[in-house]
C-alpha cells in the first residue's frame, strides 16, 4: 500500500480545539513480529494438506510477519512512522527480546506491539498481556487501556469462531506468577506503553487455517491501526470500511473436504468452500471488488477500503447453487457477512447399498447396526422418520462420511434367533430442497434373522495371557456376553504356580455378575500374596455355564507373572504422595454423560501402595458411550517441563476407559494420554512430557480425566492412584552401585534376567525389590529369570541395584 491512498482513508474531521488535536502523521509505532525462522521454536502446526515442519504449511512466526508487515504497511500509508523489527521470517531475524525493547526505547516510539498467536487445541480467544511493575500493577496505566481496546476490536471480528465472550486482559507478572518469575521477556525492558497480543489460538486448527488466508491477517493488522486511532483518540478514522465472512457448505460437514479430527464450533463444523468467487456489486450490479476463497480450507473473504453504500454480495462455485445477499458499508467498520452455499444434488435420493443382508438362509449376529449407505448427505429427520424396525430395537443413530452413511446402532443388542423387517419409505430425501424431487424413487424393504446362540462368550478378561499382576490383593476376572450360573462357578477356575501348587481362592471376595444390561462377570480374588518374579498359569473350564446352561465350551489357559509394581520406577520425585490433604475436584464443565451421582473423589486407605492413604476416583456415566469426567487438581503447583517425565501407580478397574493427565501454562493446556484403564490391581505407568512446548514451560499438574469407550458393561466404576512422580527423562533406567563390598562378583542384566558370576561358591546372592521383598536366592554364580523392573542384588556385602529390561 503506498502513500497516495492515504486520502482515501483519512478524514479530517473538523471540531474545536482540532489544531491541538493528534494526528496519525504524529505517531511512531514500533512492531514487533514474534519468533523469527522455522524451527521448533517458531511454533509450527500441522494442518491439512501439509506434513510437519513444511514451510508451506503453518508457522506462527510466518503469520506474525505477515500481520505485521500489513500493520506497517497500513501505518505507513496513513502517515505515521512504523518500525518493524523484522522483515524477514529467517532465524537469524529471530533477535533477543531485550535487543528489541532496547531498540523501542531508543526510538522514543509512542506504542509498542508485539504480534503473536497462542497455543490451545479446543480453545479460541484472544489475549492481550502488558507490562507490570509487580504483580497487580502495570508499568502505564496506559498498558491496560490499550490492550482493553485492541481485545475488544480483535473479539468484534466474527470470521473467528471464539469460545470466550468476556476480556482477557492481564497483566504479564500475574498470569506468569505460577509458572516462571520476571514475566515476559519482551516487554520485561519495556519503557513505552505496549502490550503483546495473542491474538488467537492457532493450535485449534480451524483458526490455524484461517490464519493461512493473506485477507484474514491483513484484517486484524487493520483492527491493530483501528485501536492506535481510538486510544490515541486521533482526528484521523477510516473513510473506508471492509465487508468479510466465510463460504462455507450448508450442510457438509468438515469431513467432507478434508480430515477433520479437533475441535470445531458453531460454522466451523461445516465445510468451508475452496475456490469460490465472491463478488461484491455496487447497485448496478458492478462488480467493485472479487475475492476467489482459496485452497486453505478456510473459506475467507474480505473486500478492503470499501466506499460506504449499499451492495450486494454473490457467491459462486459450478457445483453449487449461486448465493446473492444484501450488504451496507460503514465508514471505520467491518460488515460480516457469510455465504453459505448450497450443493447441487442432480438426482433423488438413493441407498446405495444397506446391512445386514443375509446370503441365503444365513443368520445375522445379533451385535449388528444396520446400516446405509447414499448417494448424497441425507436429510436426517426425513430418513429418521421414514425407517422403521419390527420388532423394535432400541438404539441410536450414526452418521458419518458426512451425513453420506447411517448406522442404528442397538444400545445393547439385537434379539436372537429374531426375524426383523427394516423399511425405510420413500419420503426420504436429501438435503437440497431447490431440486424438484430430493426424495427417494421407491421405498425399501428388506429382512433378516438373527443367531441362536450356542455358547457363552468370554467378552474381556484379565489379565491377558504373558500379562502381569501385583503380587498383593491379586485379582483375575472374566466378562461375558450373558450373566453366568454362580452356583459353582467357584468350582470352574484353576491356579497353579510353576511348581503346579494350586493358588487358592478368598471366597468370601470373589464376585460374579456385577455388570450390567445382562452382562455377567466372575471376579476371582486370590488368597494370600503371590511371589514376584513367579509365572502362574490358568485354567477356565469349559464346563462354565451362564443362566440358560449354555456352557463356555474349550477350556480357556493363559499364562501370568507376579510382579512388584512398587519396584516399577525408576528414581523419581514424588509430587503427590496423597497421604497430607489433598483435592481433585469434579469439573461439572468439561464432564459430560453423568446423571444425578456426580464423580467423587477421596483419600482411601482401602488400596494402597505406599503409606496409608491412595487418591480414589469414583464415577457413573449414565449411557455407554460419549462420556468424560475431569477432576481439578486443587493443590499446591506442581511444575513439569518437556525433559521430564510424569509417573503414576494406578489401581484398575478394568473398565477399559481411557486415563489423562492434563497440564497447564496459562492458557496452554495439554493433556498426554497415560494409559486405558484394561487391568485390575496396581501397575505403574509413566508419561513423557514431549509433547510440552519449551517456551511455556514449566507446566502445571491441572487435572484427571477419564475419556468413556463405548461399553454397555462399564458404566460404573473406581480406580486409584498413588505417587504421582517427577524425573529427569534423561535419569531413567539407570543402574546404580549402591555399595561396595570385599568381593568382586559381577552381575550383568539382560531382558528377563539377572547373572551373576565370579562369586564365591559359598557367597549368599539375594534378589529383593525395592520394597524388600525377598524374590530369589541362590549361593555362587546363578541366573535369574525375572519379570521387568527394578532390584537390588546382593552377594556377600556387596549391593547393586539393577534394571531388568
Amino acid at each position: 500500500m503506498i502513500k497516495r491512498i492515504a486520502t482515501i482513508l483519512l478524514a479530517l474531521t473538523c471540531t474545536f480545539g482540532a489544531a491541538q488535536a493528534k494526528k496519525m502523521s504524529d505517531l511512531k509505532i514500533y512492531i514487533n513480529p514474534g519468533h523469527g525462522g522455522y524451527t521448533s521454536d517458531d511454533r509450527p502446526i500441522r494442518i491439512y494438506p501439509f506434513e510437519q515442519n513444511d514451510t508451506l504449511g503453518f508457522w506462527e512466526s510466518k503469520s506474525n510477519l505477515y500481520k505485521g508487515l500489513h500493520m506497517y504497511h497500513i501505518l505507513d500509508s496513513l502517515g505515521a512512522k512504523p518500525y518493524l523489527s523484522r522483515t524477514k521470517n529467517t532465524q537469524a531475524d529471530d533477535r533477543s527480546l531485550s535487543g528489541i525493547a532496547a531498540e523501542a526505547n531508543n526510538l522514543g516510539v509512542d506504542l509498542f506491539f508485539s504480534i503473536h498467536s497462542n497455543a490451545g487445541e479446543d480453545v479460541n480467544t484472544p489475549l492481550m498481556l502488558y507490562r507490570e511493575n509487580t504483580i497487580g500493577t502495570p508499568r502505564y496505566p496506559g498498558n491496560v487501556t490499550l490492550s482493553k481496546i485492541l481485545w475488544n476490536n480483535l473479539h468484534s471480528s466474527k470470521l473467528a469462531e471464539w469460545t470466550r465472550s468476556d476480556e482477557y486482559v492481564v497483566g504479564d507478572l500475574t498470569f506468569y506468577q505460577n509458572m516462571w518469575q520476571g514475566g515476559l521477556g519482551v516487554l520485561r525492558t519495556l519503557y513505552v506503553v505496549g502490550l503483546l497480543s495473542e491474538g488467537q489460538m492457532h493450535e485449534h486448527k480451524p483458526e490455524a487455517h484461517r490464519m493461512m488466508n493473506d485477507d484474514y491477517l491483513w484484517l486484524e493488522a487493520w483492527h491493530f491501526v483501528k485501536s492506535i486511532m481510538e486510544y490515541e483518540q486521533t482526528e484521523d478514522r477510516f473513510v473506508t470500511g471492509n465487508v468479510a465472512g466465510i463460504v462455507y457448505d450448508n450442510h457438509n460437514l468438515r469431513e467432507f473436504v478434508q480430515p477433520a479430527n479437533f475441535s470445531k464450533f458453531g460454522r466451523d463444523c461445516f465445510a468451508p468452500v475452496n475456490g469460490a468467487t465472491v463478488e461484491l456489486l455496487d447497485a448496478s450490479d458492478n462488480v467493485v471488488q472479487k475475492r476467489t476463497t482459496d485452497n486453505m480450507y478456510n473459506g475467507v473473504f474480505v473486500f478492503r477500503n470499501v466506499s460506504p453504500g449499499n451492495y450486494k454480495l454473490r457467491a459462486v462455485r459450478s457445483d453449487y447453487y449461486q448465493e446473492v445477499t444484501p450488504v451496507t458499508v460503514t465508514a471505520n467498520e467491518v460488515t460480516y457477512q457469510d455465504m453459505p452455499m448450497s450443493l447441487r444434488r442432480e438426482a433423488p435420493l438413493k441407498i446405495l447399498s444397506y446391512a445386514p443382508v443375509a446370503a441365503g438362509d444365513e443368520l445375522i449376529s445379533c451385535a449388528s447396526s444396520i446400516d446405509f449407505t447414499f448417494n448424497y448427505d441425507v436429510d436426517t429427520e426425513s430418513f429418521e422418520n421414514a425407517f422403521s424396525i419390527i420388532p423394535a430395537v432400541d438404539g441410536y443413530w450414526v452418521y458419518s462420511d458426512s451425513y453420506r452413511k447411517a448406522s442404528y446402532v442397538p444400545r445393547v443388542s439385537l434379539d436372537q434367533s429374531t426375524t426383523y423387517t427394516v423399511k425405510v419409505d420413500a419420503s426420504a430425501q436429501h438435503t437440497d430442497n431447490r431440486y424438484t424431487h430430493p426424495q427417494m424413487d421407491e421405498p425399501l424393504q428388506f429382512d433378516f434373522t438373527t443367531q441362536s446362540r450356542s455358547r457363552l462368550e468370554i467378552v474381556d478378561r484379565f489379565p491377558a495371557d504373558n500379562g502381569s499382576i501385583h503380587y498383593q490383593n491379586s485379582s483375575v476376572e472374566f466378562r461375558f456376553d450373558r450373566t453366568i450360573n454362580s452356583t459353582s462357578a467357584a468350582k470352574m477356575i484353576t491356579i497353579t504356580d510353576s511348581k503346579g501348587a494350586n493358588v487358592s481362592l478368598n471366597s468370601r471376595q470373589c464376585k460374579y455378575n456385577q455388570l450390567s444390561n445382562n452382562y455377567g462377570s466372575a471376579l476371582y480374588v486370590l488368597s494370600g500374596s503371590l511371589t514376584p518374579g513367579e509365572k502362574y498359569h490358568v485354567v477356565l473350564s469349559g464346563e462354565l455355564r451362564d443362566r440358560e446352561s449354555l456352557p463356555l465350551g474349550d477350556d480357556v489357559e493363559f499364562d501370568f507373572t507376579a510382579i512388584d509394581a512398587s519396584a516399577d520406577a525408576p528414581e523419581q520425585t514424588v509430587a503427590i504422595d496423597f497421604e497430607s490433604d489433598v483435592a481433585f475436584e469434579y469439573d461439572k464443565e468439561n464432564t459430560s454423560g453423568i446423571g444425578n451421582v456426580l464423580p467423587g473423589f477421596i483419600r482411601s486407605t482401602e488400596k494402597k501402595l505406599f503409606g496409608s492413604y491412595s487418591g480414589r476416583f469414583s464415577y457413573r456415566f449414565t449411557d455407554d458411550h460419549d462420556g468424560q469426567i475431569v477432576w481439578n487438581y486443587a493443590g499446591d503447583p506442581i511444575q513439569y517441563s518437556t525433559d521430564d517425565v510424569l509417573g503414576m501407580y494406578i489401581n484398575g478397574d478394568f473398565n477399559n476407559h481411557e486415563l489423562w493427565i492434563g497440564l497447564t501454562s496459562g492458557t496452554n493446556k495439554k493433556y498426554s494420554y497415560v494409559c486405558d484403564l484394561d487391568f485390575l490391581g496396581w501397575q505403574y505407568r509413566e508419561v513423557k512430557l514431549s509433547n510440552l512446548e519449551k517456551d511455556f514451560c514449566p507446566f502445571l499438574l491441572s487435572d484427571v480425566k477419564i475419556i468413556q469407550k463405548k461399553s454397555p458393561i462399564t458404566q460404573n466404576g473406581s480406580f486409584c492412584i498413588d505417587n504421582i512422580s517427577r524425573q529427569n527423562a534423561d535419569d531413567a533406567g539407570v543402574n546404580d552401585i549402591l555399595a561396595d563390598g570385599d568381593t568382586s562378583a559381577k552381575v550383568v542384566t539382560s531382558p528377563g534376567t539377572v547373572s551373576v558370576s565370579e562369586a564365591p561358591a559359598d557367597a549368599r546372592v539375594t534378589v529383593n525389590t525395592l520394597s524388600g521383598v525377598t524374590v530369589a536366592a541362590a549361593k555362587g554364580n546363578a541366573t535369574f529369570h525375572l519379570a521387568p523392573g527394578i532390584y537390588i542384588v546382593t552377594v556377600s556385602s556387596r549391593a547393586v541395584k539393577v534394571s531388568v529390561p
